[in-house]
């Protein structure tokens, strides 16, 4: 899931072996998803809810998982959906997840809960770095990706290797405004950004938004009983139920 944050925590002082189990841990908006990799293969995984009480709520969430598996891994790997420090292991700007992320020391307070090595890295790097290393793009020298989800992010290959920058921001294409002058207030304080229009929280809102008041009768059969939340996979469905028709 996160093969560059795995070579990250490999590098580690005390890393040792080419075969380490590693617990990749990605935090998005929605859900903390992990994983438990060896030498690039997940081997077992599974997501909770992010808590959406402050970063400390977070962090101690992510604890929870560690301690679950501690015993079976040798590192661990953070994902986090903004910008990072990579000097300072420490979030910079985190605008979807709950609390204040700038400046928190992740990777620090991480390493104290769980008493393992920790790296941190963007979740789209993350993203490139694990297609690019063993998955879509491998052995492809220039490529770009995309990740979609609460927010937008992304990352750029070029000359095979992935750009990174000073605060792990090349290629983070969500803030990117497409519509400056009469687009949506986006989270990061900006206005008409891509993740207020591509993203699945903007694309379910946008849903609920219009159809509010709606009698459609495709709308009510994916709902059922009409308390069913919506979400990005069930505005999908509804998108292919009116391509087909009734």
């Amino acid at each position: 899931m996160v093969v560059s944050v795995f070579e990250n925590v490999a590098a580690r002082p005390g890393a040792s072996g080419p075969a380490r189990r590693l617990l990749g841990v990605d935090i998005g908006g929605t859900a903390i998803k992990w994983s438990i990799v060896c030498d690039g293969v997940a081997e077992t995984g599974g997501s909770v809810p992010t808590p959406r009480i402050d970063e400390h709520a977070v962090l101690r969430a992510v604890a929870g998982l560690t301690d679950k598996v501690r015993d079976q891994v040798e590192g661990i790997g953070i994902a986090v959906p903004g910008t990072v420090d990579p000097v300072r292991r420490s979030s910079v700007f985190v605008p979807n997840l709950p609390g204040d992320w700038t400046h928190l020391a992740v990777a620090d307070e991480m390493e104290a809960l769980s008493g393992l090595p920790v790296a941190l890295l963007n979740d789209a790097r993350a993203f490139a770095w694990a297609e690019h290393g063993s998955g879509a793009a491998k052995g492809v020298a220039n490529a770009a990706f995309f990740t979609l989800g609460t927010g937008v992010g992304g990352a750029i290959a070029f000359n095979g290797q992935i750009l990174v920058g000073a605060l792990d921001s090349i290629g983070e294409m969500g803030h990117v405004p497409v519509n400056p002058h009469h687009g949506e207030l986006c989270i990061c304080g900006g206005r008409g950004c891509l993740e207020t229009i591509a993203s699945a929280s903007a694309v379910v809102g946008r849903l609920a938004r219009t159809y509010a008041m709606s009698q459609s009768a495709v709308l009510r059969r994916l709902t059922e009983d009409g308390t069913v939340p919506l979400t990005a996979k069930l505005v999908t469905e509804y998108a292919w139920a009116i391509k087909s028709g009734p």
